[in-house]
């Protein structure tokens, strides 16, 4: 019987990266003709949060923020249900490294490249290792690429929200896009965590159909994606520095889907209509809330570094 190979990469710290691996090794345990050969952690520089750590930044939470505090206890019982990636990979005996020490060893022949959640631009000479490279993408491609995508689907008043399998290439998300599945957008639910977690069990369970199509599609492989609109990080933190040209209505729309938004290098989270204050197109504002807290009790734990910049 002939194997193929799967190597997995993603994000030690995304849930998102987690749960897809979860089920990616059931899968493989039950479809002998697939081996989860290998799992990468292709993100370096983010913070690991201490389990510690979370459960104070979980206590704060609860007393200044009830609301964030249920969606930090969201992504709280994924971290237990799911583990990260090298916990995963240890309790199911399967080789785990951080990119830099994987990137030079052999591949096996009939391998498949996974991707999952992880921000490295794989090198094109990389990528030729294997003979199928595919990525998840949590946003319908190729209208949103980049980061954070997925919640522009809501911004733009979309029907669904989608996730796209997509061959790789060196650029990012522009491979042919070979499968993709969407869910419906509640009215009542608009903050994008929801979907992201609805989109990645959805596209976990469809493994099987997904690895069929990505090697039933090969002669597309290597056919580029020009259309659609890329979304850096920076568009994000640069979105809303001229704060007038944009109404009351779009800017707490899109804190109801972001859960805020940046301003003057700081995440904002809450703001108010007022007499006196930051002038929009059609009012003034004032803002209440930074990064979930009241702004003097943000200041206080800024000072006391109990909540750092990168949280």
């Amino acid at each position: 019987m002939s194997i193929t190979n799967i190597y997995f990469t993603g994000n030690e710290n995304s849930f998102i990266s987690s749960i897809l691996l979860y089920y990616l090794i059931k899968f493989s345990k039950n479809n002998r003709k697939f081996k989860l050969t290998h799992v990468v952690n292709t993100t370096l520089k983010q913070k690991k949060i201490s389990n510690i750590k979370f459960k104070i930044i979980l206590f704060i939470f609860f007393f200044f923020n009830r609301k964030h505090f249920k969606r930090l206890c969201v992504l709280d019982s994924f971290r237990s249900r799911y583990k990260n990636l090298s916990q995963q990979a240890k309790m199911n005996k399967i080789l785990f490294n951080n990119f830099d020490d994987f990137s030079k060893n052999k591949i096996k022949k009939k391998s498949i490249l996974i991707s999952c959640g992880g921000n490295t631009i794989f090198k094109k000479n990389f990528l030729k290792k294997f003979d199928i490279c595919i990525n998840y993408h949590h946003a319908e491609l190729p209208e949103f690429r980049g980061s954070y995508s997925n919640g522009l689907e809501l911004y733009h008043n979309k029907l669904y929200a989608y996730f796209s399998w997509h061959y790789m290439n060196e650029k990012i998300d522009r491979g042919h896009v070979f499968y993709k599945d969407k869910i419906k957008i509640k009215k009542k639910i608009k903050h994008m965590l929801f979907y992201d977690i609805k989109k990645i069990i959805l596209a976990s369970k469809k493994l099987k159909k997904t690895l069929l199509l990505a090697k039933g599609s090969q002669k597309h492989k290597f056919s580029p994606s020009k259309k659609g609109h890329y979304y850096s990080i920076k568009y994000f933190r640069n979105l809303f520095n001229n704060l007038e040209q944009f109404s009351f209505v779009q800017v707490k729309k899109y804190s109801e889907i972001f859960g805020g938004f940046f301003y003057k290098g700081e995440f904002i989270t809450k703001i108010k209509k007022s007499n006196e204050g930051i002038i929009l197109s059609d009012c003034k504002i004032r803002i209440c809330e930074v990064k979930y807290l009241p702004i003097i009790v943000y200041r206080i734990f800024r000072f006391f570094k109990l909540i750092d910049k990168s949280y």
